[in-house]
């Protein structure tokens, strides 16, 4: 990637308030000096990921994730390292330089967004040359102001086979860049623009940049109707939900998100007074856009048409969501509507919201769609729509939440709730069948942490010190040798302080970026460790004495094995005498140790 320069970084680190940046995406309440919430990457009842606001670093307790704002931005956005740090750079006000210097794959991706960025622009500017008039006209028709196109930055793709590839060409982006950002396709040769004469919806991270496009057709013959962005490294549709930059502080605010199935029902919608909206980008709801919406909300309201297509459609959202804890309803709309045309009636943003509030629990409309397919007077029906309902209930983790759903289930299909409580129980206790949904996504949440086989933490809490006292590091170093710690990661970690700092002027952002994931890991978690300022210098020594008195003891636990072994197997000689001479030596060094902490034992 290129570098920004170090001073740059700082001053972009400085301006940035971590906390401020993750409850934009985390429900954070203090505690203590610190800062808890749900962690954003793997599923949890309890609060484990904690935000230290002095160091300006993460950790969650429960998947061991953990770096600082910039690294944080990397992983919820999946951006780059410059992707992140632009970001907030702009964000502070602060400009950045870039000088050389390259990875391949981080460039690559900044490559992707400066072309998406650039197309974003050019849709949106031809949107309103005379080129673009039939599409405006679409748009005012549809009844969207200018105000709404603009604050949706919607635009409009030239009907020539290569208007943008031109464009982006005299830009410096060569046709195989923006191949791979999802803006051109090839035929043979040839490279020709994938977006032509179409509405286009530009889908944006969380970070408001945008990532992909959704392209609507204006000819009643040009199929798809809609054309959305292929998957590409920086767009990944399992796990972008469009609008959700823009709604999720009002989801936040109101408790509730609404889904609905289309760009246009998004903006019409918002332009309606309807905030806390967002839809899925050309895809199906999935497990990833369920986690995405459970940051912000417990209650999700499904939104769809109210057609076949947008029953078979909200059936799919009660599957994926019936598994979560979040409140998930269901607001059917009548016949022949949907939220575009709904909200555009006269009180129609009134109305949508009584339906809204209103809106009935998800498993009871789910299982009256079931009870219209299927036959359950008969027992062949009723087995066939258990058979479908178990699957979904079994995914619930939430005890108290499943054995409702289970009460309810058993009173609409009308069978026995203990048989069903059975069945479910003999479901469960068979091997999961393979998930239809792919789930290995890069918004996947990692898999939990293992620790080390020998952790110690009277080491780690060592390491921990120092990671916040650098100026202790040259002390270290002169008291202590490496031997002396038994966690190979501590180990590890301290023999990379000590060689990268040995001034002691240690920059968290430049450490957790120059190590590897392990030691990423291991620093965050030795970082979120408490100490009184008051007595810094007091607790290094006592922790220098009782990681020297620990060594002191395993070489006297082990030179009493050895003069065991030796006595044994060769009997009284010069080996055991020199045995037992440095078993007596290690003793009084321990004991000369144990006066020097006033004769306390650790």
């Amino acid at each position: 990637m290129p570098l920004i320069p170090d001073e740059t970084i700082e001053r972009v680190k400085t301006a940035t308030d971590i906390v401020e940046i993750i409850s934009e995406h985390v429900q954070m309440r203090q505690a203590g000096r610190n800062w808890l919430g749900l962690c954003p990457f793997h599923n949890e009842k309890s609060p484990s990921f904690n935000v230290n606001p002095e160091l300006q670093i993460y950790h969650c307790f429960g998947c061991g994730v953990g770096g600082d704002v910039v690294k944080f931005l990397q992983e919820i956005d999946k951006v780059s390292f410059v992707e992140a740090v632009t970001f907030l750079a702009e964000r502070a006000g602060i400009p950045v330089t870039r000088p050389g210097g390259s990875s391949t794959e981080d460039e690559r991706n900044d490559q992707l967004f400066q072309a998406n960025e650039l197309a974003a622009k050019f849709f949106h500017h031809m949107l309103r040359q005379p080129a673009g008039a039939d599409a405006l006209r679409y748009l005012h028709k549809r009844g969207l102001t200018d105000e709404t196109i603009d604050e949706f930055r919607i635009g409009y793709a030239l009907p020539g086979w290569t208007s943008f590839l031109e464009m982006a060409g005299r830009r410096g982006f060569a046709p195989p860049v923006l191949e791979q950002a999802g803006l051109a396709a090839t035929k043979g040769r040839g490279h020709y623009d994938r977006f032509r004469d179409r509405v286009i919806f530009p889908i944006t991270n969380l970070s408001s940049r945008p990532i992909g496009f959704g392209a609507r057709a204006l000819r009643p013959d040009d199929k798809p109707k809609y054309l959305n962005s292929p998957e590409t490294p920086i767009y990944h549709k399992s796990g972008v939900l469009y609008g959700l930059s823009r709604a999720r502080d009002s989801i936040r605010r109101s408790g509730t998100a609404i889904v609905v199935e289309g760009y246009m029902d998004v903006v019409s919608l918002a332009q309606g007074g309807v905030d806390n909206v967002v839809a899925s980008s050309g895809t199906a709801l999935t497990g990833p856009h369920a986690r995405l919406l459970a940051r912000y909300s417990e209650r999700v309201v499904l939104l769809f048409d109210g057609d076949a297509a947008g029953g078979t459609a909200a059936e799919r959202g009660v599957e994926v969501l019936l598994g979560t804890e979040m409140d998930t309803r269901i607001v059917t709309l009548p016949t022949g509507q949907d939220p575009d045309s709904f909200v555009h009636r006269d009180q129609g943003a009134n109305d949508l919201q009584q339906l809204i509030d209103k809106a009935p629990p998800a498993l009871d409309v789910y299982l009256d769609r079931m009870a219209a397919g299927i036959d359950l007077n008969s027992v062949t029906g009723r087995a066939r729509a258990i058979e479908r309902l178990l699957p979904l209930i079994s995914e619930c983790k939430e005890e108290v939440r499943r054995s409702l759903m289970l009460r309810r289930a058993a009173q609409r299909l009308d069978v026995d709730e203990t048989a069903l409580r059975a069945d479910l129980a003999a479901a469960q206790s068979r091997p999961a069948p393979a998930r239809r949904e792919p789930e290995a996504t890069p918004d996947s949440p990692p898999p939990p942490a293992r620790e080390p086989a020998m952790v110690n933490k009277l080491e780690r809490q060592f390491a921990g010190l120092l990671l916040q006292y650098p100026r202790l590091l040259a002390a270290t170093a002169r008291r202590l040798d490496l031997d002396v710690f038994t966690d190979h990661e501590v180990r590890r970690l301290l023999d990379y302080l000590v060689s990268a700092y040995p001034d002691g002027r240690l920059d968290l952002t430049a450490l957790l970026n120059s190590v590897d994931e392990d030691l990423s890991r291991l620093v965050t978690v030795c970082a979120m460790e408490t100490f009184d300022a008051d007595y810094v210098d007091e607790i290094w020594e006592d922790h220098v004495l009782r990681l020297q008195r620990e060594s002191l003891t395993r070489q006297i636990d082990e030179a009493k094995r050895a003069i065991r072994r030796v006595n044994e197997t060769v009997g009284p000689g010069e080996e055991l005498d020199r045995l037992r001479t440095r078993q007596n030596e290690l003793m009084a060094a321990r004991m000369a140790l144990e006066a020097r902490r006033g004769g306390a034992g650790s």
